[in-house]
């Protein structure tokens, strides 16, 4: 007999009778199993949320953003310093506009990109509708929050306001018709709901200084320092730091920004919820171990 066979019947039969289970001790050995197996089971599920939404984060941000820190920063020299480092850039703009349809009107941070089918394509199976030909106006792609509250489908006119932009010889603000190309949905409120997609082209018609860069994406910026073209994508500012040109983030009046900056509570948030839970269940584990079974003695 295997020294631990032994030891698991001397635990879990009674004293005098060999025949009949000690049920403290069976307890606690359930008491374990069950709760090993749900502390496996919680990190398994919240493994597979983190990871989902740390994809998802990554498909909807940007890499890394530089942006100015004064209006006088030049973004073309920048960018051609960058390019000159072997850093390929993507112009970048937000701005907050209002789109209103026949129901209802919301206040959005509008992105701007250079084209918004490639935008689409990068979104991927995030794109729950599309139209099948391009629109006749200017396109928007919307979150699926906001297409419910609006009650917007592909193919439906909006009416885009940017409310910074009245002047004092127009009282009116700039408006602009738009037809509605894509509808993308991640399930995270803040996308879905308070996010809309254009392009420069739209955003040049609509105030000409909206199509004005505000920024410079690096969202495929590539490890190129050890000699390797298709490394991994860099992550977190330290690495991105390292990689740019000497002096553009101090000298030249540059801010780097990070989708992990920008997310900073969400993430943190994600990684105090798994400890929670693993210190928990953990105790449910040591408390049940430690139940004491009835004395019994070696023969």
């Amino acid at each position: 007999m295997s020294n631990s066979w032994f030891l698991a019947r001397r635990l879990l039969l009674w004293r005098q009778e060999r025949r009949r289970l000690n049920r403290s001790a069976v307890i606690s050995v359930v008491g374990v199993a069950v709760g090993s197996a749900v502390l496996v089971l919680s990190l398994s599920i919240l493994n597979g949320f983190e990871a989902e939404v740390l994809e998802n984060l990554q498909r909807f941000e940007h890499q890394a953003v530089l942006l100015p820190r004064s209006s006088r920063a030049d973004v073309e020299a920048a960018a051609a310093t960058l390019a000159a480092a072997g850093i390929s850039t993507r112009p970048y703009a937000e701005r907050k506009l209002v789109v209103q349809s026949e129901e209802d009107y919301r206040l959005v941070t509008a992105r701007i990109v250079p084209d918004l089918a490639a935008q689409q394509a990068v979104f991927g199976e995030a794109v729950l509708q599309q139209m099948p030909y391009p629109p006749l106006r200017h396109g928007v792609m919307i979150g699926s929050l906001l297409a419910d509250r609006l009650g917007l489908l592909p193919g439906d006119e909006v009416r885009l306001i940017s409310p910074l932009d009245i002047s004092l010889a127009d009282p009116r603000p700039p408006q602009l018709m738009a037809t509605v190309q894509a509808v993308y949905e991640f399930g995270i409120l803040d996308f879905d709901e308070a996010y809309l997609f254009t392009d420069f082209r739209a955003a040049e018609r609509l105030v000409p200084r909206l199509a004005a860069y505000s920024g410079l994406s690096l969202k495929w910026i590539r490890n190129n320092r050890a000699g390797l073209p298709n490394g991994p994508a860099l992550s977190g500012s330290t690495e991105l730091a390292e990689v740019l040109p000497n002096g553009l983030l101090e000298e030249k009046g540059w801010i780097l920004r990070t989708w992990e900056t920008d997310h900073a509570d969400l993430l943190t948030a994600m990684k105090m919820e798994k400890l929670g839970s693993t210190v928990v269940l953990f105790l449910i584990i040591l408390v049940a171990s430690l139940t004491p079974p009835a004395p019994w003695s070696c023969p």
